[in-house]
This record gives structure tokens, sequence and C-alpha cells, in this order.
């Protein structure tokens, strides 16, 4: 397949935030039967950290299109900018997120975009999901969340896993985008290394995304890791 070019600087700023999401809405309405609960749960203003299970390359625009507010930014990784949908990044203010390390960098401008009030989305798996099931989130999100201050707002997506699928038989599945109730990091307990800390509440609150997943879209945040999560924090 070929790689689009980059947008220009100026393509950029004429698409908009406003553009981005219409188009964002076009491309689900042609992909797929888009289903949204929960949309009640997102803050209409204010900072936020979107948080999400990543099962498909089509993820992102999903949720935007999903969202009933326009000022998101996005982190990507930055492995993913020849993907065809690295213009929709662009477009939409993304932000390039390196693997295999701390990008703090990259990280202390999405700190930047919640100071100024912005949601910021990201996988915190890392990556998307072979097997559309969750794996162990990165420990990024507490970075972000101890930095900002800002509530989490858990996202679930199923369904998306088909669309690679959907093309070649002209179908359109259906796919949920499930949003959760915000919730916010607990007080480091004394005792508790911050890197111990920061595992914890990381999983705590990947166990909100997979409470809204199916049960074979949980994986490492099944049952068992969240029974064990809870007796932690008792204890």
């Amino acid at each position: 397949m070929r790689t689009p070019p980059p947008l220009s600087r100026g393509s950029r700023a004429g698409l908009g935030a406003r553009g981005v999401h219409l188009l964002a809405r076009a491309v689900a309405r042609s992909l797929c039967r888009l289903d949204v609960r929960g949309r009640q749960h997102v803050p209409t203003r204010g900072a936020c950290l979107l948080i999400f299970n990543h099962v498909s390359n089509f993820d992102l625009p999903l949720i935007f299109a999903a969202l009933p507010r326009t000022d998101v930014v996005a982190l990507v990784a930055a492995d993913r900018r020849d993907h065809p949908l690295s213009r929709f990044v662009d477009a939409a203010g993304g932000l390039w997120l390196r693997r295999g390390g701390r990008d703090r960098a990259t990280l202390e401008r999405a700190v930047g975009a919640l100071a100024r009030g912005c949601m910021v989305g990201l996988a915190p798996e890392g990556g998307r999901s072979p097997t559309g099931a969750l794996r162990r989130a990165h420990t990024g999100l507490a970075f972000l969340v101890e930095r900002s201050g800002a509530p989490i707002l858990p996202v679930a997506v199923t369904g998306a896993e088909q669309l690679h699928r959907s093309w070649r038989a002209l179908w359109r599945p259906q796919v949920r985008i499930t949003f959760g109730a915000p919730l916010s990091f607990d007080a480091s307990p004394s005792g508790l290394s911050g890197k111990a800390f920061r595992r914890r509440e990381t999983d705590r609150c990947m166990v909100a995304v997979a409470g809204l997943l199916p049960e074979r879209y949980r994986g490492f945040y099944g049952e068992d890791a969240a029974g064990a999560l809870a007796r932690d924090r008792a204890s």
C-alpha cells in the first residue's frame, strides 16, 4: 500500500479540530455501525486522560467520532508514522511517542496539553493487541496523572478488530465504544515505593477498562487480576 505524504502545516491548520471530528464521523459511518454508550461520563470541558484498549488501527478515529468534544490530543507510537492513518494523527495534532523507553519530551508535551485543559488519549498497552485481549499496561499513564492531576476516563473498544476482514466481505460490522465513569489515583500509602504505587494505580485504571469489556477481551486484567488488586488496596 502506498503511504500518502504527510499533510502540510497549512493543511493541518485548515482542517482544524472540528474538521478532524467531522472526518472521523464520516469514516466511522462508512466502515461500521457505531454504537456509543456511556457518553454522559465524558467531561464536557477541562483536562482529562482518556485510556482505551487497542484492538485496531482504526480505534482512534472511531473514538474521535464517538466523543462529544473536539479538543483531543492523541499519543501514538512513533513507529506508526509510515501508516496511511498517520495523516489523521497529524491533522488532529497528535503526538508521536517513541517506544522502548521513556520519551520524556513527548510526555511533557502531553502534560502541557492537559494543562491547557485538553483531553489526551493513549493506549497504555503500548501497541495493538494481536489477540484483542488486554495486555499488561506500561506505567507512562502514571507519569501523566502525577504531573497533571487529570482525571482518567476509561474507554472500551469492541468489534473494531473485524474491520480488516469486513472490507473484503463488503459488510459493516458493529463497533461499540463504551465510556466509563472517570476515576483518579488513590493517595500514595506510606511504605509503598513510587514505582510500586505507579504500577498498582496503572493496573487499577486498566481493570476499569476491562470492566467495560466482554470477558474475552479482558486478558491480563480478567477476574483474577481484579481480585488481586482489590485485595492489595485493602491491605
